[in-house]
């Protein structure tokens, strides 16, 4: 008997990129794997009367949608491959700004605004990754400048940095980058 993991998996990244806006490689990959794994509940729904699952109307509208935009000579991202190297290597917008964000909340507790005794831990907690890729983005040349942000705009109350704000900001970048970008993200599924 079938989990019907396909359909959730297909929905799980659809939602994300309606919610995000953007269309990273890995969630269409696994769009492209949900799909997959839906048509085997079909076949196997076709061939048995107790188990797989019709697929349902959603997706066979989606992917109406996509061989439609195909053969009115557009190019969709959901009918090419996407890779299959396990890391990417270009970060996306996105992903930067999540990151900065975390760095960022690192240069507080540093500069004394925000009380945190383990910063490095809190943050790999939160994004889904190891306390050494954090140090590596904090030393990273390419988010140095978010140190340069004054802290008293950014997570701030009457002008002043809210360590409650900056905390639960940090709790929700965290959990975005765990969803979509953390080695750790096949185990939030």
């Amino acid at each position: 008997m079938t989990d019907f993991r396909g359909r959730k998996k297909w929905i799980w990244a659809m939602s994300i990129m309606r919610d995000t806006k953007e269309q990273d490689p890995y969630l269409i990959k696994k769009v492209q794997e949900g799909f997959c794994e839906a048509v085997d509940d079909h076949n196997a729904w076709l061939r048995s009367d107790s188990e797989g699952k019709q697929i349902d109307q959603e997706m066979l509208d989606w992917l109406q949608y996509a061989f439609r935009e195909v053969l009115g000579g557009h190019k969709s991202k959901f009918l090419e491959p996407q890779g299959t190297g396990r890391g990417r290597l270009k970060k996306t917008d996105q992903q930067k700004k999540l990151i900065e964000d975390a760095v960022f909340y690192r240069h507080c507790v540093e500069q004394g605004l925000i009380e945190d005794p383990e910063p490095v831990k809190t943050i790999a907690s939160l994004y889904g990754v190891s306390k050494r890729t954090v140090q590596t983005w904090v030393k990273s040349t390419e988010f140095q400048h978010v140190k340069n942000r004054d802290p008293h705009e950014k997570w701030s109350t009457g002008g002043r940095l809210d360590p409650v704000i900056a905390e639960s900001s940090l709790e929700s970048h965290g959990l975005m980058y765990l969803r979509l970008y953390s080695p750790m993200k096949d185990r939030v599924i």
